[in-house]
Formats: C-alpha cells, sequence, structure tokens
C-alpha cells in the first residue's frame, strides 16, 4: 500500500508503511502519547519499547509531518487474522495502539491514520473497522465518536490477567462517515 497525504492547517500529514529501522521512534511517540493522556504501567511501557517483538505479525503504519513521525498505529499482517475485535459479525481489519505526539494533536494525524486502515480494509476486501479503547480512555472514545465508530457493548473485554475493561468500536465501511474518511487522504 502506498503513502497517503492530508493537507492540514499545519503543513501536511504523510501517511505510510513503517520502516523496521523506524520502531525505536515510534515506540517513543507511543509512550509520549499514551503516557502524557492516561498514564501507561510498566508492562505496557516495555510493549512500547519493544515493537520489534511485533516484526511479522503486524503492519506498522506512521504518520509524518515534515518527514517526522507524529504517530502511529498498526493493523494485523496480511496473512494473521484481521480481526482483533473478539466475535466480528462481518469481515473486518482491526488495529491497535493508535497514538499522537501530544505537540501535534488536533493536526489531522490520527484521522488520516484512520483513513488509511479504512483503505487498507477496502483493499482487502472487508467491510468494517473495528478496535477497543479502554474504559478510562475518554478522549480516545470522543474522537471515534466523532469519526463515526459505533459503540459494540457485547464485544466488551478486558486486559488479560485482570486489566483495563476495553470498550468495542466499529465503522461499517459502507457509511457515510468511513466514506468521508476515506475521501479526506
Amino acid at each position: 500500500m502506498t503513502e497517503n497525504t492530508l493537507a492540514v492547517t499545519a503543513g501536511t500529514v504523510v501517511v505510510g508503511p513503517a520502516a523496521a529501522e523506524e520502531l525505536a521512534v515510534i515506540g517513543d511517540v507511543l509512550e509520549r502519547a499514551y503516557d502524557t493522556s492516561y498514564g501507561i504501567d510498566d508492562a505496557y511501557r516495555n510493549e512500547l519499547r519493544h515493537l520489534e517483538s511485533k516484526l511479522g505479525q503486524v503492519e506498522f503504519w506512521v504518520a509524518k509531518i515534515d518527514g517526522r513521525i507524529v504517530g502511529a498505529l498498526f493493523t494485523p499482517a496480511p496473512d494473521r487474522p484481521q480481526h482483533y475485535v473478539i466475535d466480528p459479525p462481518a469481515p473486518e481489519i482491526g488495529f491497535r495502539m493508535l497514538g499522537i505526539d501530544p505537540a501535534v494533536r488536533g493536526q489531522g494525524a490520527a484521522r488520516a491514520l484512520v483513513g488509511q486502515v479504512i483503505a487498507l480494509a477496502r483493499a482487502r476486501g472487508l467491510s468494517r473497522v473495528a478496535l477497543y479503547t479502554g474504559a478510562h480512555m475518554t478522549q480516545a472514545q470522543g474522537f471515534y465518536d466523532r469519526l463515526g465508530f459505533q459503540r459494540e457493548p457485547w464485544r466488551d473485554s478486558a486486559v488479560p490477567g485482570g486489566g483495563h475493561l476495553l470498550y468495542a468500536y466499529a465503522l461499517d465501511l459502507a457509511s457515510d462517515a468511513a466514506d468521508r474518511l476515506a475521501a479526506a487522504i
């Protein structure tokens, strides 16, 4: 999949696949994003510090402004199951760890990354995008609500080992909201 661009007021957001040598920078951005907004425990910080452990299982996507990585997320690799949210009612793709550098929030990077996932889902012949977000992540919930994602509480889960409650959200790719997001990139 090629890069996609979104013109924003502060410049241009370019979204594309990450290179393996960018994983440390991605980890720094994600750690800063999550720690600033929600605080993170050592286990999650360690997961963000060792993204190389996911190579071959996921595709990393980055958002850059002026060539600098400002956000990222990952999706399943094409040869892996495409969903993360349990019990998909239709073929869907999931994504995880959407994070944006707090210094550039509100400039379109998160929206562009989600638009990339929509484009990827359509290219893979899938009909929905789904994700989990923590029950405590009210800022993220508001973002997904504004994009047109719908809560699917029957799919809610929890972090394994008794962790945070996770809320399920999904976006039907036949919706007007998905078309607006895809048209933005």
